[in-house]
């Protein structure tokens, strides 16, 4: 009897540990020549030594991740997971030359031999074949797939043709056979409804299950706010109040300064001027839907706006930015006001034109 007891207990225990340690974040960190990362846990205890090459590390392990290392005069990258185990040798994905990041337990990977893309979970099972063209990452638990199209191009450089985008569960179920190519959706706004939403912002797709699928397009939203909202009766405290408490403005490439609320006094009346500009129709402005670089935002402040692996969230914090366009005595002009998405809403995060 005290046998099972002590074998329970030790198999509850067990559990415990592995659950803490799924839970606890790890960092990383480099060696004494800055050239190789390993990790730590939130104890500061070493869990993997300096062997990964920087360059594809991320900056905090979650669950699993792509790494990169020198084996035998041979650089190879594989996806690793917390217990230590090794799946996708050589099917890592990269954009813009980074690697793909984990995101709500999901990472993906591609066949090299048949150029297709699945999906890994947290433990390195495949969850989402490899039979699709390309994923977006989850989102609440939804992912935009694209099947049954036709490469054109390098590898570097192309684009698919054709195909059919559907919108799909981490099951693998699809939700929604056609769902057109956005990537300024908010899926974390998502409602159903036996018909499609009347609200102005939203964007409403017939799924499956034969109701419709609604979701806050992020540019209507931000557009509705601005000229709804902010624009009425802007005050200087208001202009304050929505502007990022550590905002940087841009004076010169490689330098950046926080806006102080003698600066917001200063460029009251100008930011007042240019964006009551978007109430006129003849007005030539375009809005930029983009995700925040870490170029410039390395503050502590910004950390919750970017992932694992340094990558803006703009499926949850996009920025938007609106540029102007000034045509006066033949010569062509421009400028833009950049805002970012928060917790609290939109807030002004930099300028071109702060002196």
């Amino acid at each position: 009897m005290m046998k099972n007891i002590l074998i329970t207990l030790f198999l509850t225990l067990k559990l415990f540990l592995v659950k803490a340690q799924e839970k606890d974040v790890w960092s990383a960190f480099r060696n004494k020549d800055n050239t190789l990362v390993g990790y730590k846990d939130s104890r500061g205890m070493v869990r993997i030594k300096p062997k990964f090459n920087g360059y594809f590390a991320a900056q905090r392990f979650e669950h699993i991740m792509v790494v990169s290392q020198t084996i035998r005069q041979k650089w190879v990258s594989y996806h690793l997971t917390k217990s230590g185990r090794v799946v996708g040798r050589d099917s890592t994905i990269s954009f813009d030359n980074s690697p793909d990041c984990e995101n709500e337990g999901f990472i993906r990977f591609k066949v090299p031999k048949c150029d297709l893309v699945g999906m890994f979970n947290k433990d390195g099972n495949v969850k989402i074949p490899a039979e699709y063209n390309a994923l977006s990452r989850s989102v609440n638990g939804m992912i935009m797939a694209l099947k049954g199209a036709k490469k054109v191009g390098d590898d570097e450089h192309y684009f698919f043709d054709g195909g059919n985008t559907m919108l799909i569960d981490t099951t693998n179920q699809v939700l929604i056979e056609n769902f057109s190519s956005e990537n300024n959706l908010n899926f974390y706004s998502l409602e159903k409804s036996a018909s499609p939403s009347t609200n102005p912002i939203r964007k409403s797709f017939l799924a499956k299950d034969g109701q419709y699928y609604s979701f806050i397009d992020f540019e209507k939203e931000f557009k509705h706010w601005l000229i709804n909202e902010f624009l009425i009766d802007l005050t200087i405290d208001k202009l304050q109040k929505n502007t990022f408490h550590t905002s940087a403005v841009k004076r010169l490439p490689t330098q950046l300064s926080k806006i102080t609320q003698r600066k917001i006094q200063q460029k009251y009346q100008y930011f007042k001027a240019e964006l009551q500009l978007l109430l006129k129709t003849e007005t030539e402005y375009q809005i930029f839907v983009d995700a925040l670089s870490r170029l410039g935002y390395s503050n502590k402040a910004f950390d919750k706006y970017f992932d694992n692996c340094g990558n803006g969230k703009a499926w949850l914090y996009p920025t938007m930015e609106v540029v102007f366009t000034h045509h006066e005595k033949g010569v062509i002009s421009q400028n833009f006001i950049k805002f970012l998405k928060t917790d609290i809403g939109y807030q002004l995060l930099m300028s071109s034109d702060w002196d």
